[in-house]
């Protein structure tokens, strides 16, 4: 257990999961959320290996302490496993729903085969949803599977079990119109985590939960 975390950790730090999943009844909603990552989805095949994170976001997204309206996003990560597959490539995502259809082209990173897309759809994403690939005219389609287990704290839960383990450090965050909170799932070899990030102009402190009991594992600075 203690190499999950740390590979968590460190995995987090380098690059420092239907939504709702969210909030229960009669449970607390948090202020001054500016994202939240409510699921993952993972899809492989001998080509890619493809990541989408179901989130809705502040925009613009910016780490400025100051949150503004949350709306639907979806990032999509792809990573090339051949060369001929590569950053050099053309190519664009279409993500289908049960209601619409929604596509975009990735990004370059000249210094990484990684490659990423975004996109605006009008509602949260949840499963049920196809991903089809097209790259440099040929396409190839996908069903994402979501690595979120069943049994899991929500999101909101994870932010005030990080407020009662801050023992008042983060209070002006619930309190005061200052700062924003950003919390994102986060799964590793089959297990998940909250991760619950409160920014403010000039540092953010971030906390590690564990999904399943509530317990903050680390803190990262």
């Amino acid at each position: 257990m203690r190499k999950i975390v740390l590979s968590v950790v460190t995995a987090i730090s380098s690059v420092l999961i239907s939504p709702f999943a969210g909030c229960k009844k009669n449970e607390p909603t948090a202020p001054n959320v500016s994202q939240i990552r409510y699921d993952v989805f993972y899809a492989e095949d001998v080509r890619f290996k493809i990541s989408v994170f179901a989130e809705k976001r502040e925009s613009p997204f910016i780490a400025d302490g100051n949150p503004a309206p949350l709306s639907p996003f979806v990032l999509v990560k792809l990573t090339p496993k051949t060369e001929e597959n590569a950053e050099n490539a053309d190519i664009t995502a279409k993500i289908q729903t049960n209601e619409k259809t929604y596509s975009a082209a990735f990004d370059f990173k000249p210094v990484s085969t990684a490659r990423e897309c975004r996109l605006y759809p009008e509602k949260p994403l949840s499963g049920g949803f196809a991903l089809t690939l097209t790259v440099n005219g040929e396409k190839f389609v996908y069903e994402p599977k979501s690595l979120k287990n069943k049994a899991i704290i929500t999101y909101s839960a994870a932010i005030f079990d990080v407020k009662k383990y801050a023992k008042g450090r983060l209070d002006r965050y619930f309190s005061e119109d200052t700062g924003e909170i950003r919390v994102k799932l986060v799964e590793n070899d089959g297990f998940n985590y909250w991760l619950v990030e409160f920014i403010d102009e000039t540092a953010t402190v971030s906390f590690l939960v564990d999904a399943r009991t509530g317990e903050v594992i680390n803190e990262l600075r």
